[in-house]
């Protein structure tokens, strides 16, 4: 079974290398698309990076931190660690007073 589906993705491979692959054919059918795109990526940094840089900041971790939010996988372990971590800004011998 995984010879032939090994098997089946080199013919399709082979189908695509025999039509003929044009990069400049594939930009102009995208239309709008790398406008938008490039609209998007920086709002999704904004709305990503700036709440964990507050949260971090207020919890009393380096606010830094917070870019390892745009990594898919270490986004959520930041925030699995940012919900079950002890705040240093909640621990009373850190306040100055």
């Amino acid at each position: 079974m995984l010879l032939f589906k090994l098997n089946l993705l080199g013919m399709i491979w082979l189908q695509q290398d025999q039509v003929g692959f044009d990069m400049r054919t594939m930009w102009d059918n995208m239309g709008g698309l790398p406008i938008l795109v490039l609209l998007m990526v920086p709002l999704f940094v904004v709305l990503t990076v700036l709440p964990l840089w507050m949260i971090c900041k207020k919890a009393g971790f380096s606010p830094a931190i917070s870019l390892l939010g745009l990594i898919p996988i270490l986004g959520t372990v930041l925030m699995f660690y940012l919900a079950f971590a002890e705040w240093p800004a909640l621990n009373p011998s850190n306040r100055n007073g």
